[in-house]
């Protein structure tokens, strides 16, 4: 496949999605998906080989695809199974491996040393189970040398912040609502986010072979009423917390493995 540039690679995706929720998220997406190509383009040649896990609707691997990555994706079946979704692997040559195991750390058992990059893009925060077999699967994979890379919401965003507490205040309870449980697919629930401190506590726990470099930044575009004050006190909450740093909405890590002296975190047993 023929290496583009990254303009004519999101145009290409971009016209290669399909009418309702998988063009939605893609044209909601489109800044973030441009932001991590641009990222990974800086930390890893071409020709590397990149592991998309939580592939979704393969959009960001679809990029990095056109843009000379040999890339691998992972998901749950039920994303893999859809029908663009097959469609979009064949045309632009991806490898998709679909697995319900992640939690025990249960795939791609032949693929040790091969990847120079891991996407964990927008999944830390669904993450429900106990994640050391996880990341000791990861670790393994990995190259000496390869590098995660991982974007998550912050739990500190400024709109984050004053929700919680307004629900403090109010006595309605400690984390996402019930509305949010209900209302949400399985995979689409945000069951716990990260703050900058929490992302560095998290690798160091896992293994000193991580070292991690963070960034905040904000990629989310929102419709603003000009007529409603409420909305031009959330432009203005955003705007504070995204110029902050602290308080913006998006954290980006790359997280590079040093060495391989092993994952020192392990999973507690039920015995």
């Amino acid at each position: 496949m023929t290496s583009l540039d990254l303009n004519s690679a999101m145009a290409e995706v971009r016209n290669s999605t399909q009418p309702g929720h998988d063009a939605a998220y893609f044209g909601e997406h489109e800044p973030r998906f441009r932001r991590t190509a641009q990222r990974i383009t800086e930390i890893a040649p071409r020709g590397s080989c990149v592991l998309d896990l939580g592939s979704h609707y393969l959009h960001l691997a679809s990029i990095l695809r056109l843009l000379g990555y040999e890339v691998i994706a992972i998901d749950v079946s039920v994303f893999q199974e859809l029908q663009f979704v097959r469609a979009r692997a064949e045309t632009f040559s991806i490898q998709m491996v679909a697995t319900e195991s992640a939690a025990m750390g249960d795939f791609l058992l032949d693929h040790d040393n091969r990847f120079d990059v891991v996407l964990f893009c927008e999944m830390l925060e669904h993450i429900t189970f106990n994640p050391c077999d996880f990341w000791k699967r990861i670790h393994r994979l990995l190259k000496i040398g390869g590098k995660v890379y991982l974007s998550t919401p912050n739990s500190l965003q400024a709109m984050n912040v004053l929700s919680a507490i307004k629900r403090i205040v109010l006595l309605d309870g400690i984390g996402i609502n019930i509305p949010s449980i209900f209302g949400a697919v399985t995979y689409g629930h945000h069951w716990k986010e990260y703050s900058p401190r929490e992302i560095f506590e998290y690798f160091r726990l896992l293994s000193p072979d991580f070292y991690v470099e963070l960034s905040t930044y904000s990629y989310r575009q929102y419709s603003y009423s000009p007529w409603s004050l409420r909305d031009h006190g959330r432009r203005f909450i955003r705007s504070v917390g995204n110029w902050s740093g602290v308080f913006a909405e998006e954290l980006e890590a790359v997280v590079t493995l040093r060495s391989k002296s092993g994952i020192v975190a392990s999973a507690p047993s039920f015995g």
